[in-house]
């Protein structure tokens, strides 16, 4: 038929039918090589957002857990209890390692938090709430630096600070 033109997708779309699958697909894979009793795997195909997330939980209890949602193509990584890093345009590739794909990137951060090792600095008030924290973690050489909070530290009194080592997945947990 002359004059019909085929609808184009729009960005929503695409987003439900193409990216957000293969980002659950991807979180299985990564989730099929954890061994079992190491750690425990949520994928989710819907939050309160409306789009898909995980969260990983370690059986050694230094290790760090870590959970990811995402906002359209981006990304937004939580490590430990309160760090939080958002990942703009994730699904584009080469926002963490120059030229990596996507599915290569959450598969190198994936290890980088697996494998433990890097320290996070908590700052809590007098009664003990976390008013800042922040962890450094390093990928394939690029630092992340994971935050929460840490405007007005300086106007707590009677602070208190906090550093914890996280472990790898794989340490023993006695």
């Amino acid at each position: 038929m002359i004059g019909l033109r085929r609808k184009r997708p729009r960005r929503e779309e695409i987003l439900r039918d193409f990216f957000w699958p293969s980002f659950l697909r991807e979180v299985q894979v990564l989730g099929n090589d954890l061994l079992t009793g190491i750690a425990r795997l949520e994928a989710r195909r819907k939050d309160t957002m409306g789009a898909p997330g995980f969260s990983v939980f370690p059986s050694n209890e230094n290790a760090a857990p870590f959970s990811g949602y995402l906002e359209a193509y981006d990304l937004i990584l939580e490590v430990g209890r309160f760090a939080r890093y958002e990942i703009y345009g994730f699904g584009k590739g080469g926002k963490v390692v120059a030229r990596m794909s996507w599915q290569e990137e959450l598969r190198a951060i994936w290890q980088a938090i697996m494998a433990g090792g890097f320290r996070g600095h908590l700052v809590c008030d007098s009664d003990g709430n976390v008013v800042s924290s922040k962890v450094r973690i390093s990928v394939h050489g690029r630092d992340m630096v994971l935050s929460y909070g840490g405007r007005l530290i300086s106007r707590f009194r009677g602070r208190n600070e906090k550093t914890i080592t996280y472990e790898s997945y794989l340490a023993s947990t006695s």
